[in-house]
């Protein structure tokens, strides 16, 4: 037979009551464990030892600061920007040979070039 709407006159079917269904589900799963959801703790304390200088732990707004700056991705970069800098002004500015005691008007260079 045809069935025309959403609804038979069928007499073995019986209405289905969703709302019971969720009160008995919701019954039945009361004392299940939900997931944690909730964000790992930071900074990791595997990662990092628990104190630091003996005074800053890890929930210190200074060390947790630090951490960050350490963490942060353009940290190497920048750190290995500041090297290459620093390298580039040493060669272009300082003269390792330049030493008081070997300049053409020291009386101490004239001792030594006569012993």
């Amino acid at each position: 037979p045809g069935h025309s709407g959403g609804t038979s006159s069928h007499p073995h079917h019986r209405h289905y009551d969703v709302s019971k269904y969720h009160e008995a589900h919701a019954r039945n799963h009361v004392d299940d464990e939900l997931p944690d959801i909730r964000a790992p703790k930071w900074p990791d304390p595997s990662k990092y030892n628990p104190r630091s200088l003996g005074f800053l732990t890890l929930d210190n707004p200074v060390r947790k600061a630090i951490v960050g700056a350490i963490e942060w991705p353009w940290w190497d970069r920048t750190v290995l920007f500041l090297i290459l800098l620093n390298t580039v002004q040493l060669g272009f500015f300082y003269n390792p040979f330049d030493v008081p005691a070997l300049r053409p008007d020291a009386t101490r260079r004239d001792v030594l070039e006569n012993v």
